[in-house]
Parts: structure tokens; C-alpha cells; sequence
């Protein structure tokens, strides 16, 4: 049975569970490790293995809505099956991103969506597929999201909720909020003094759910 024939074999045989479940938009989804243990064990049973390699990347600076740097990695890498007694191949490519805060899991995040979609377009195995079916999606117009976001937009917000919960008739007070927020910076490594850490959006972020759970000092 040659590689095709094999490829073929799998496509017919392989059977994923979705146990991903996006609360947000509210539907079931393949997780990458549901896909990779389902075709591992039919890659195994045929005899193939995998290689990857990237053929080309870039990255990109962006900045969430707090201001706070978020590099993309965009690249597209091949993923090839190789028949382990014949060395024959089958050569696939996936165009993949990986995003995160500071940058540092954004690579690994590349990788792994590389390889779960190499797996789903080669052994054709439905993800919601309509979801991505633009044929009637309107035009939009294109926005520039490489430019930083001013963080005192998010910044004003969380003060002004602060402010809100201190007049409201609540055990919020301006004390609780100076001890609370001092010791939030401190556990955030950043400088206790209450001028520095109120312009801190993750201190500030921090303060207005501890105070919304009811922690105090």
C-alpha cells in the first residue's frame, strides 16, 4: 500500500471527539491534542511518521486594548508524511499564527496550530467548517491594529469604576482602595507608591476585581 492508498485509508478509519467548548460564542471544537492523539494512532497503525519544517515567517508588533505588547508570529510550515518502509511522502503546508503576551509562548502556539491544521486539511476532518465559509460575509474595512492603543483609555475606565464603587453606599472606601491597590502592585512587581500604581492598567485591573469579589486588605 503506498503512501496515497495509506493517507486515503486514514481519512476513511480516523474519528475525533470534540471536547473543546467555547462559552463565548457557544460551540464545540477540536482541541489540538484531540486531533493529534486520534491520528497518531491510525499514523501508527499505517506506519507513518511526521517531519515539519518552517518555510517561511514574519512577525509582527501589536498592542492590546491595555496598551501592553503583543508580537504575532505568522509562518507558514510544511508538514510531510513519510511512509517508514518506503520513504515515500506526501507533502502538505499550513499558513498558522501564534500570539501572546511578551511573545515567548507565541512560537509554540504556531507550531501546534500548524500541525492541528495540516491534520484536519489532510485527512479532511470537519471543524465548523461554515464558520469559515466567507462567501457571505459582508466587506469590511480593513483597521490598523500595529499601532500601540492608548492604555489610558482602558485606564480611565477602571478609575472611574474605582470612583463609582467608593461613592456608592458599599464598605468600599478610599483607605481599602489604597491598601488593597498597594499590595496588588507589590504582588505585581510594581512600585508602591500610590501615584505610579494608579497609572498601572494590570494593578488597576486587579484592584477593581479584588474590590468587586470583596477582598480587603
Amino acid at each position: 500500500m503506498g503512501i496515497n492508498a495509506k493517507i486515503l485509508s486514514i481519512q476513511q478509519e480516523v474519528n475525533v471527539e470534540k471536547t473543546g467548548f467555547d462559552e463565548r460564542q457557544e460551540y464545540y471544537y477540536f482541541k489540538a491534542d484531540d486531533v493529534l492523539n486520534a491520528v497518531r494512532k491510525q499514523l501508527n497503525a499505517k506506519g507513518i511518521v511526521t517531519r515539519s519544517r518552517i518555510l517561511r515567517w514574519e512577525q509582527e508588533n501589536f498592542y492590546d486594548t491595555n496598551g501592553r505588547g503583543r508580537p504575532r508570529t505568522t509562518a507558514e510550515v510544511e508538514v510531510v508524511y513519510v511512509d517508514a518502509e518506503s520513504g515515500e511522502e506526501f507533502v502538505t503546508s499550513a499558513l498558522a499564527t501564534g500570539s501572546d503576551v511578551g511573545g515567548d509562548k507565541g512560537p509554540r502556539k504556531l507550531a501546534t496550530q500548524a500541525k492541528k491544521i495540516s491534520l484536519l486539511d489532510t485527512f479532511l476532518i470537519g471543524e465548523n467548517s461554515d464558520r469559515f465559509d466567507s462567501d457571505n460575509d459582508p466587506e469590511q474595512p480593513a483597521v490598523n491594529m500595529t499601532e500601540p492603543v492608548d492604555p489610558s483609555a482602558g485606564l480611565n475606565d477602571l478609575t472611574a469604576k474605582v470612583g463609582e464603587m467608593i461613592r456608592d453606599e458599599s464598605p468600599v472606601d478610599g483607605p481599602m482602595v489604597n491598601a488593597v491597590g498597594t499590595r496588588l502592585a507589590a504582588e505585581l512587581g510594581v512600585s508602591g507608591d500610590q501615584k505610579e500604581w494608579k497609572r498601572d492598567v494590570r494593578v488597576m485591573a486587579a484592584l477593581v476585581k479584588a474590590l468587586e469579589n470583596g477582598e480587603a486588605e
